[in-house]
């Protein structure tokens, strides 16, 4: 929905349209746009390689997830999430946190939450090793994040906090001239 928004209206600054950290519904006027894309393309769903080498080789990837980590602070982040995909952010990469524990491997994540939250904005979150270990689970309220009237009534996501479950990068992006 994102992609689509920005494909019709354009991408505009924080000085011009700053973030409130509230729930509310887009306001047209304030978006003086500066960037605009042609399209968008969708990876597949749930896909934990497709994530992985679209990160490596495009850049970042916007991405949905069940954010139930509110009050992460640092490290590897490997609580409890729940499948309810509600909130969209943005995949910079992918590492491995080495620890006397051993090895964490993780997702890095920038949230929309501000500098002061988390790691400066950004949270690591568990990543499984390979493919094979990624664990799924089921939505039970798509219409949280990016379902649509008339859409299913459940959809499965898989990854920590359902990070496989929906990810895209716009195309032909192009800055506008002053």
């Amino acid at each position: 929905m994102a992609m689509n928004y920005s494909k019709s209206a354009g991408i505009t600054t924080e000085t011009d349209y700053a973030y409130t950290a509230e729930t509310g519904t887009c306001q047209p006027d304030k978006i003086k746009p500066v960037a605009t894309i042609d399209g968008y393309v969708k990876l597949p769903t749930n896909d934990y390689d497709a994530l992985m080498t679209a990160v490596a080789t495009i850049g970042p990837i916007a991405i949905s997830v069940s954010a139930d980590w509110a009050f992460y602070l640092a490290g590897v982040y490997n609580g409890e999430c729940g499948w309810v995909i509600d909130h969209a952010v943005q995949l910079v990469g992918y590492g491995v946190e080495r620890t006397i524990f051993g090895e964490r491997p993780y997702w890095l994540v920038r949230n929309s939450w501000g500098a002061l939250w988390g790691e400066r904005g950004y949270i690591k979150i568990h990543r499984e090793a390979d493919a094979s270990k990624v664990v799924c689970g089921i939505d039970d309220d798509p219409q949280a994040g990016d379902g649509c009237d008339g859409g299913p009534k459940t959809v499965k996501v898989c990854g920590k906090c359902g990070i496989l479950s929906d990810s895209s990068y716009p195309t032909g992006a192009k800055l506008l001239k002053n």
